[in-house]
């Protein structure tokens, strides 16, 4: 849902998006854009005026950046957010004034038992100009999805060494890390996949 709660969306396998307008009952949907390719696996985050696609954690992932579509007609608006690597995940801010993205290099996959863990990065831009906050933080590990503070200036993201990394969004410096349960490397069976803040 938009945060309004006049617009829900739907991301599908193969990288379909739809959007529907809940106010006017639209069916078919009020416009679909193709994003990825066959085989991929988008997600999206809903504001109040634009979305963004939010990458994937699929062995077929694609996108190398984050485009920023306008909620009323799904057209591509401002600059491109090129992350170096595959994006796994991306999330707006509160106030719709940060875009936190995170990628892996290559066709990075979930470590399988004993695998070494490939690590990513994080990126922080100022938005609608599209400026990077600071340079990419290189994380500790492979990130897996990345969550935005609605209260602060902070950005939440979950490693798979069942870690998360809490890191400061106005300079992208590692606070914090928070081991979640399993440590060491984990089976792909024990490693979480979402953060969020409450």
């Amino acid at each position: 849902f938009a945060p309004r709660g006049d617009l829900v969306a739907s991301a599908q396998r193969g990288g379909l998006v739809r959007v529907w307008r809940i106010d006017r009952h639209t069916d078919p949907p009020a416009y679909e854009v193709p994003v990825g390719k066959r085989g991929s696996r988008i997600g999206i985050v809903l504001g109040s005026k634009a979305w963004i696609d939010r990458g994937s954690f699929s062995p077929h992932a694609n996108l190398r950046a984050v485009d920023v579509r306008r909620v009323e007609d799904g057209e591509r608006i401002g600059p491109r957010l090129p992350v170096d690597g595959i994006l796994r995940d991306a999330a707006f801010s509160a106030d719709g004034s940060l875009i936190a993205a995170v990628s892996t290099p290559s066709q990075a996959a979930t470590p399988n038992e004993g695998e070494l863990v490939e690590a990513g990065r994080l990126f922080l831009w100022n938005w609608p100009e599209g400026r990077r906050r600071c340079d990419p933080l290189v994380l500790p590990a492979m990130p897996r999805s990345v969550a935005c503070d609605a209260t602060g200036p902070r950005v939440a993201v979950q490693l798979v060494t069942n870690e998360v990394a809490l890191v400061d969004a106005s300079n992208g410096k590692l606070l914090h890390r928070l081991q979640t349960s399993v440590t060491g490397n984990p089976t792909p069976r024990d490693v979480a996949g979402e953060v969020r803040f409450a």
